[in-house]
């Protein structure tokens, strides 16, 4: 028998009737309380009868521990009523409390977004409405109509009785005692539909509809202040049924402002939009519009907003003008929110955050904006999402080697809080952290770092949206330490995570290292079933084409290389970390300390990034981190002879020219370079080119683990045959050869590796080329 059953039908088919009788612990849930926390609450009380302590995945992770083999069947209706969120700490029941058996009820089953994986492993099995009928026997009908007709048939006295309980969710005896009322008369005379369990009595969805659309004012608003302090979206809509918005707008700005501290916005959404209509609630169309904004309705959001300036408006209009990239707009409309009348702290923060955001798009001081930022961040911490959001942007503002402590503080209180999710970002930033510490030579950071991604991994299988980054960021850190198989593993694991929601970008992250992991396992037929499903993806969800990871497998398997070098071009483009690697291929300076991620990456190749200057001989240029400036011949050859030493102007005629009298050619050259750009220094008389190399240098380094990367033709690069020309020749030629017979020892042959110098005898002997070595006593060079 499945674990779990989910029943999916309308109202009227007798779902909760089935489910009493199936047996086990009942609980239900009310419109607008469908949250982690109170699904959590209702666990807690129907297993333990015990209020929770703590945040919503520590309170279910110490249900889970209690329970342990504990056999128990839960009965839970309504779960339409559900958020998404709260569909997955149900579900985790199933996976980590192994006695647990589930049956579900509700109109739709949305919330629970795991369930076709469940059903599609065999552990759950969904009743439809057709299925229920033929199970039960039972004939559906319109509940609506049904209920209208046994209301107006019951006796005056006993209705209006009745409708003295409009508005309140569930009942107990104490109720229909003061009423005097009791279930037997309501179920069995009058036929209404109220279920009993635990001692509560529950009125269908329909039945209360009916009777709040039938109660006098004074009773709903009666029955609202009761349920204001422990229902408060269920008072106010009490109060909005009776008429009476300045008492329901209160409760909803309470509500709704605890969710945008928190960035709830698809709980804002759901719950505002199920009113009937804003009218009398201006106040609350601010943060509706924001609410839109952050769950990618932008249009909507903006026309909502355009209608009038309160603080929220405002702040929607800021955030909205700042992603496209009006950085002004959204500093004016941010200091237009901060002054607004109706002025809120949530507000406040919010407009604060925009416009330091701006303020650093805009190029401000890091050192001002950093103290402003650490004046809002105490003045946010009593609402904790807030204050985790301008964390974050601190984060942004200190240099890369003192952002552990600031990240650590923030990842430890995100796990205290209700969204685990938000921990990630942290985790990211000292996994980042760890990469440059043991960039550095310094590993200890990244084992105290993976414990940390372990403690978080097992969060994550509560809170199911964390579970693709918790795989994710302990895979990134596993690979870096070399154990490439559970980093495989994980990889895996965070590719299927992320499918199931949607989290595309994850999804390419992990795919991406997980070729470059069975890359570095010399596994290139998966490497290759990889990056074919890359480029399906790029096609399918609009994601960048694949061009570094295209040029990494080909460079493994020396295919097509003219395409690679196309391609490494084309993710330099791009930018990002993959960039990084690229440049480094190509023989380019590149920095990773501001993308740390691409350590990974170039530890996992065994490549090493050069962050200053380059002189490529490829290329005719000058390559710096910032740009690249045009060489001519005369000013490459002068180049190249400081590449050997410092020299003076003589010493370099002599080294470019073989011509001591030439120094005057010199003298015009090393003018003209130092106008253009600060390339040369000068010591004494002596010029220099510091912090620089030789693209071709730096290609032949690469491949001792690349070996496709080998330039083989290093002649036809010079420019010419002057002195320096054939030092720098007979240098990179040895080095060269040295690699190919290191690779011949390993018993790789590199491709064309005779083209290197194909008037060796004793070279082509090696690569055991035998025509090349007769041609070669014929008086002939193999070609």
């Amino acid at each position: 028998m499945p674990r779990l059953v989910a029943i999916r039908a309308p109202a009227g088919y007798g779902k909760t009737t089935y489910l009493l009788k199936q047996g086990g612990r009942y609980l239900a849930f009310l419109p607008g309380e469908g949250s982690p926390e109170d699904l959590v609450r209702a666990l807690w009380w129907a297993l333990r009868r015990e209020e929770p302590g703590g945040s919503p995945h520590r309170a279910l992770r110490e249900l889970l521990t209690l329970l342990g083999d504990e056999e128990v069947h839960l009965a839970v209706d309504d779960v339409h009523h559900l958020t998404s969120e709260a569909g997955d700490y149900l579900l985790s029941l199933l996976h980590y409390a192994p006695g647990v058996r589930l049956t579900v009820a509700g109109r739709d089953l949305t919330s629970l977004r795991f369930l076709p994986r469940l059903v599609a492993d065999g552990v759950a099995q969904v009743i439809e409405a057709d299925d229920l009928v033929r199970l039960t026997g039972w004939c559906p009908q319109f509940l609506d109509r049904e209920v209208e007709a046994r209301l107006e048939a019951m006796p005056p006295e006993e209705r209006q009785a009745l409708l003295r309980l409009a508005g309140v969710p569930l009942w107990r005896e104490g109720d229909l005692h003061e009423v005097g009322l009791t279930y037997h008369t309501l179920t069995v005379v009058h036929g209404l539909p109220v279920q009993r369990a635990n001692g509560v009595y529950w009125p269908h969805e329909v039945l209360q509809s009916a009777l709040v659309a039938r109660a006098p004012t004074e009773v709903l608003v009666a029955n609202a202040r009761r349920l204001a302090e422990k229902h408060p979206p269920l008072a106010a809509r009490l109060y909005l049924q009776a008429g009476v918005a300045e008492a329901a707008l209160p409760l909803l700005l309470r509500q709704a402002e605890e969710w945008v501290s928190e960035g709830l916005w698809s709980e804002v959404v759901s719950w505002l939009e199920a009113l009937p209509s804003l009218e009398g609630l201006e106040p609350l169309r601010g943060i509706f519009a924001l609410a839109l904004l952050e769950t990618g309705q932008v249009e909507r959001a903006l026309r909502l907003a355009g209608i009038q300036d309160d603080c929220f408006s405002l702040v929607t209009r800021g955030i909205a003008a700042f992603r496209r990239g009006d950085f002004k707009r959204a500093l004016a409309l941010a200091k237009q929110a901060s002054q607004s009348p109706s002025w809120t702290p949530v507000g406040a923060i919010l407009a604060e955050r925009v416009a330091l955001a701006a303020r650093l798009a805009l190029n401000e001081s890091k050192d001002a904006l950093l103290q402003e930022a650490r004046e809002l961040l105490a003045r946010a911490e009593i609402y904790p999402g807030q204050a985790l959001m301008v964390r974050s942007f601190i984060l942004h503002l200190l240099p890369s080697g003192s952002k552990y402590g600031e990240a650590l503080t923030g990842f430890q209180k995100a796990l205290e809080g209700r969204s685990p999710v938000r921990a990630a970002s942290f985790l990211s930033v000292m996994v980042e952290s760890s990469f440059l510490e043991a960039n550095k030579g310094n590993p200890s950071l990244l084992h105290q770092t993976l414990g940390h991604a372990v403690r978080y991994r097992e969060v994550a299988t509560i809170a199911r949206p964390a579970l693709p980054y918790a795989y994710k960021l302990e895979a990134s850190l596993r690979a870096y330490l070399g154990d490439l198989d559970e980093a495989a593993s994980l990889l895996e694991k965070a590719r299927e995570e992320s499918l199931s929601l949607g989290a595309t970008s994850v999804w390419a992250f992990a795919t991406e290292l997980l070729l470059e992991v069975y890359l570095a396992q010399g596994k290139l037929q998966e490497a290759a079933r990889a990056l074919s499903e890359l480029e399906q993806v790029h096609l399918t969800h609009n994601l960048p084409a694949p061009y570094l990871h295209r040029a990494l497998l080909q460079l493994r398997m020396g295919q097509d290389l003219e395409r690679v070098r196309e391609d490494l071009a084309q993710a330099v483009e791009l930018g990002g970390e993959n960039a990084i690697v690229a440049r480094t291929l190509m023989g380019l300076p590149a920095d990773p300390t501001g993308k740390p991620f691409a350590l990974l990456s170039l530890r996992l190749l065994g490549l090493e990034a050069w962050p200053k200057r380059v002189l490529s001989l490829r290329d005719r240029k000058l390559y710096t981190l910032d740009g690249a400036y045009p060489l001519n011949e005369v000013e490459l050859r002068i180049l190249l002879a400081l590449l050997l030493s410092p020299a003076t102007a003589d010493e370099l005629a002599e080294r470019v020219y073989g011509n001591p009298a030439k120094v005057g050619a010199v003298h015009t050259a090393v003018h003209r370079l130092r106008q253009r750009a600060p390339i040369l220094s000068r010591h004494g008389t002596r010029y220099a080119l510091e912090s620089c190399r030789l693209d071709l240098a730096l290609n032949i380094e690469a491949a001792r683990q690349v070996p496709t990367l080998l330039p083989l033709e290093l002649r036809a690069y010079f420019p010419g045959d002057c002195p320096v020309c054939l030092e720098w020749y007979e240098t990179l030629l040895l080095q060269a050869k040295a690699v190919v017979r290191e690779w011949l020892a390993k018993g790789v042959r590199i491709p064309g590796a005779e083209l290197l110098d194909p008037e060796d005898p004793e070279y082509l002997e090696a690569l055991s080329n035998a025509p090349a070595v007769e041609m070669l006593r014929e008086g002939h060079v193999w070609r």
